[in-house]
């Protein structure tokens, strides 16, 4: 199975990837361009995305294949109106793009 990973790089997302991987399925780890290098452990084992997804426009691509979509992706830190861009705008965007891109999970 082949599972999309928003916020691969957070706290909790670096784990559900490195369970993801350790039961055998595919995955598609979606960081933001500035996180820190994936974990080692995922070297070659998950494909690896930088993406911002408030600007990403390309969903139809990112969705390609994905059977299942875990979305962790958020903003923890700052103010108010940052974490509801980088939480609820985000989210917004990747709801708008699977309803483009037609992918049903």
């Amino acid at each position: 199975m082949k599972v999309l990973v928003t916020g691969a790089a957070g706290f909790l997302g670096k784990r559900v990837v490195s369970t993801l991987l350790e039961r055998g399925h595919s995955v598609l780890a979606v960081v933001r361009p500035a996180s820190q290098d994936a974990p080692a452990a995922w070297n070659g084992r998950a494909e690896i995305v930088r993406t911002d997804l408030r600007a990403h426009s390309d969903f139809e691509k990112l969705f390609d294949g994905v059977d299942v979509l875990v979305h962790l992706a958020a903003t923890v830190s700052g103010s108010p109106e940052s974490q509801f861009v980088g939480g609820g705008v985000c989210t917004e965007r990747l709801l708008e793009g699977t309803r483009q891109s037609g992918t049903t999970f």
